[in-house]
């Protein structure tokens, strides 16, 4: 017994916009979001939605020619910056990470009419852009948002970005697994003694090294985390879950010569 549901709906060889769902067709205005039943006549719909078209395509002129002509990639992005960015309630770490891709989408792609940039173009963009699931991801989500801008401007009808298929981030996948490499005692030291290596960054590479926290802990230390001789440790990820993220270090004279240095938690 076949189960009950609706016709299955297509568009193959139809004008764009329109539809048809059992024997019936649909056009949807890509401005709005408003649908509109044609009725069954192929040939009607068929040349309806093809005049609405043309009045939306020369809206579309209207605005861009008003906007200054062709509306690239770059300019979306100097909008986004300006008048969206500052609204967006991040971190420093995240604004960070987001303004470094979004340079990275102004310098490949930013030349580029928007328009004109199709699901297929970001869609190898983003294949050759990131080697896991988690880094697609995150760059589909900046695309993503950047082309719901340029919407909000109505410099485009659809999200190109957000019609490309997400990868999956599971870790069963031998490609979402995080690749570290490790640097060799000269290299770190060759780091740490650059010329343009920041006070706050060796003193986080020190504290690394001799205490073998991540990251995050040794960028967070306090001369006050220090009592009666130890070191207290708080591993924040793994803190809710495990006694292993509290963790006690004996203050050995090397860490003490170092601890002076920590008058506030080591940021840039």
């Amino acid at each position: 017994m076949t189960p009950m549901g609706r016709n299955k709906t297509t568009s193959s060889g139809l004008p764009d916009n329109l539809t048809v769902e059992g024997d019936r067709y649909r056009y949807r205005n890509p401005e709005t979001g408003k649908r509109a039943w044609l009725g069954s006549d192929r040939d009607k719909a068929i040349a309806v939605a093809t005049a609405a078209n043309r009045v939306l395509a020369a809206r579309r002129q209207e605005r861009l020619t008003a906007a200054g002509g062709v509306v690239t990639i770059g300019r979306v992005i100097s909008g986004y910056r300006e008048n969206v960015v500052p609204r967006k309630p991040w971190s420093t770490g995240t604004r960070a990470n987001w303004e470094f891709r979004l340079n990275v989408l102004e310098r490949d792609m930013g030349a580029r009419a928007i328009a004109t940039t199709d699901r297929v173009f970001l869609a190898d963009w983003l294949d050759g852009r990131a080697t896991t699931g988690d880094a697609h991801s995150k760059w589909r989500t900046v695309l993503v948002d950047v082309w719901r801008y340029a919407i909000a401007r109505r410099w485009v009808d659809f999200n190109e970005a957000e019609a490309v298929m997400q990868r999956s981030t599971s870790k069963i996948l031998a490609e979402n697994h995080r690749q570290r490499d490790r640097l060799t005692i000269a290299e770190f030291w060759e780091i740490h003694g650059h010329p343009q290596a920041p006070l706050f960054l060796q003193i986080a590479m020190e504290l690394s090294l001799v205490t073998l926290q991540a990251r995050n802990e040794v960028c967070n230390v306090l001369r006050s985390d220090i009592r009666d001789g130890w070191l207290f440790i708080i591993r924040k990820k793994v803190a809710g879950e495990s006694e292993a993220g509290f963790i006690r270090i004996r203050m050995t004279p090397h860490l003490g010569k170092m601890m002076p240095k920590v008058a506030q938690p080591i940021q840039a």
